[in-house]
């Protein structure tokens, strides 16, 4: 289906809607979605099938960031240090984005 991802889209999204737990087809529309570079709708499908997955969250976190939509960020980014409350570079992505928005606010 090279070059063809929206009919190769919606015939997966049909096989999920009557067969949900198809992990094959969840690759597949991961791997349609990265190859689009909607990355962000590709890690959803992650923490869809598995929420614990904390570098989902985080790497979703970071997406927002740049894209510049902090509020989603940091939403992304909190859910990611529940399940890994002692990650270093989670503390410092929350205190990147805590400096940024305090520049932007003049705060």
């Amino acid at each position: 289906m090279a070059g063809r991802s929206k009919e190769a889209e919606k015939m997966t999204l049909g096989i999920i809607s009557k067969q949900g737990s198809c992990i094959e087809c969840y690759r597949l529309l991961s791997a349609i979605y990265s190859k689009r570079g909607n990355y962000t709708e590709s890690y959803k499908l992650v923490v869809e099938l598995k929420p614990d997955q904390s570098q989902a969250w985080m790497n979703m976190g970071g997406i927002q960031h740049i894209k510049g939509d902090y509020a989603a960020a940091r939403q992304y980014y909190q859910r990611a240090l529940i399940l890994t409350p002692g990650s270093k570079l989670l503390k410092e992505n929350l205190a990147k984005l805590d400096r940024l928005e305090r520049r932007l606010t003049g705060t």
